[in-house]
């Protein structure tokens, strides 16, 4: 795990990515762990439970709660405290009130979830593998529409996606993480990973 300030960098993109910081040890308990804007903490969902695990900015853990979802690949906080899970063998994307298992919304995407992010206005999944984008509504998780993107490599997707401006990112397990415009769809950049 490294150590990046989430609060700062969701409206700007240093490309290609520079490891800056320390390396940070802590438990994981597996994939696609998320950052809560509105707490202030990171949120580790346990594979393949329903538990979600809190930690402060310090790397403390605080607590925990459950979600009621189990396969949790990835999380996504939002600013209003909800939250956002891609579940894996479920097909599913969903809404939770945040540190609840409060359901607001549920869409089956028909295949397996590999990822979730969200920006202002928009939710994205992706499958755990290919390079096909369902855009939701934030507010209702209804279906606003289906694109492909076009270039880099389509493989396994563990909750590795985020969104930042209007660009998606995708790392993926070939330990390269994707960069692409939501405008046109196409592929900016790739960068190698330490680790997969």
């Amino acid at each position: 795990l490294y150590r990046y300030n989430l609060a700062t960098i969701k409206e700007s993109v240093i490309w290609p990515p520079v490891y800056r910081g320390t390396t940070v040890s802590m438990e994981t308990y597996s994939h696609g762990g998320g950052w809560s804007p509105k707490y202030q903490e990171y949120w580790y969902p346990q594979w393949a439970g329903g538990t979600i695990y809190r930690y402060n900015a310090a790397y403390q853990q605080v607590g925990s709660f459950s979600s009621g979802q189990g396969e949790m690949m990835q999380l996504w906080g939002d600013d209003d405290g909800s939250y956002y899970t891609a579940n894996w063998g479920n097909n599913t994307v969903t809404k939770r009130v945040g540190l609840s298992s409060t359901l607001l919304w549920s869409y089956n995407i028909g295949t397996t979830a590999g990822g979730v992010a969200a920006d202002a206005n928009f939710v994205y999944a992706m499958a755990a593998g290919g390079l096909q984008v369902w855009k939701l509504n934030k507010a209702t998780g209804a279906l606003v529409e289906t694109f492909s993107l076009s270039g880099g490599s389509g493989t396994t997707l563990h909750g590795g996606l985020a969104v930042v401006g209007n660009e998606l990112f995708a790392g993926r397990a070939d330990a390269v993480l994707y960069r692409y415009s939501l405008t046109t769809k196409q592929l900016l950049g790739s960068a190698g990973l330490a680790t997969n």
